[in-house]
């Protein structure tokens, strides 16, 4: 069996083989807007495999980190959201800027 992770095999087929409830489909994601345009607008066509029990994990959100305008950090968050993916800070709320 192969390793299902980084998005390198097919995100759609990898929940049934695994029996996993969360799957990486992205490789690391930096705190700016082209790290933003290359991952996760290329993650759209995956929405559809994601369901209740069966999550894609798109990496950490870079939300208010300090690298990107405020429109383009709720861009970042609409996206996961709109992907079902777990949203899962990596800052400290008490330091989140620009949003």
């Amino acid at each position: 069996m192969q390793p299902y992770e980084y998005g390198l095999c097919d995100v759609g087929d990898w929940d049934a083989r695994v029996c996993a409830s969360l799957c990486r489909s992205i490789g690391d994601i930096w705190d700016n807007w082209a790290s933003m345009e290359r991952n996760d607008f290329a993650q759209l066509d995956t929405a559809d495999f994601s369901k209740s029990g069966q999550w894609n994990d798109l990496e950490m959100l870079e939300v208010g980190r300090g690298g990107m305008t405020g429109d383009q950090y709720r861009t970042h968050m609409s996206i996961w959201a709109m992907l079902r993916a777990p949203l899962i800070a990596g800052e400290r709320f008490t330091t989140i800027h620009n949003i």
